[in-house]
């Protein structure tokens, strides 16, 4: 499979391809690999022009984590809408399974957001650690 990514130069460790499809570099997917386990699937795809392989970083995880009922307007109060949210400014840690556990997520995607990636802190620090080249952190 052969992938072209939306930027202009040369590749990065973590780039975008077509919708946002994150396409990382080999040192990038060890450093996924190792962190995220089994959250992520790792695809290897050819970038046109470039000879090292690269990885499509699939999100294997979906978390349940805005709440939809509000809409943040101006100010700090939440207003309550009927109308669904279309972005969203904080996400909430899910809540515990039956048995009271939380699931671990270091790369995931927010149930009903299917572009947005949010990565924990401790995938964060070790993409930081690894001095990647291309990921941008937004706070939620």
């Amino acid at each position: 499979m052969t992938f072209e990514v939306d930027h202009p130069g040369s590749m990065l460790d973590y780039n975008r391809a077509h919708m946002s499809v994150p396409v990382v570099s080999r040192r990038a997917a060890v450093v996924l690999e190792s962190t995220c386990g089994d959250q992520v699937q790792l695809i290897e795809v050819a970038i046109a022009g470039q000879r090292e392989p690269f990885f499509i970083a699939n999100s294997l995880r979906i978390a349940e984590c805005v709440d939809e009922r509000l809409r943040w307007a101006s100010g700090s109060s939440p207003k309550r809408t009927a109308s669904p949210t279309r972005s969203a400014n904080t996400v909430h840690r899910p809540p515990p399974d039956r048995s009271g556990a939380r699931a671990r997520l270091d790369f995931f995607r927010v149930a009903r957001f299917p572009v947005s990636l949010i990565v924990s802190e401790r995938l964060k620090r070790a993409m930081e650690d690894a001095k990647l080249i291309g990921p941008k952190f937004v706070p939620v």
